[in-house]
C-alpha cells in the first residue's frame, strides 16, 4: 500500500510539472484514501485492538 501511495504521488507531481494541475490535484487526494482504508483494514484484521 505504501509503494503504490507512493507511486501516485510521483505521478501527481509529473501531471503537475506537465501542467495538468486538476488532474493532479484528484490523483493525488487519493493518497490519503488509500492510506485510511489501509488503517481500516489493519484494524479489522488485528481485531480492533
Amino acid at each position: 500500500m505504501i509503494a503504490l501511495c507512493v507511486l501516485i504521488i510521483i505521478v501527481a507531481m509529473y501531471l503537475f510539472l506537465r501542467g495538468d494541475q486538476r488532474h493532479a490535484i484528484f490523483i493525488g487526494l487519493w493518497v490519503p484514501t488509500i492510506l485510511a482504508f489501509a488503517i481500516f483494514l489493519k484494524q479489522i484484521f488485528n481485531g480492533g485492538k
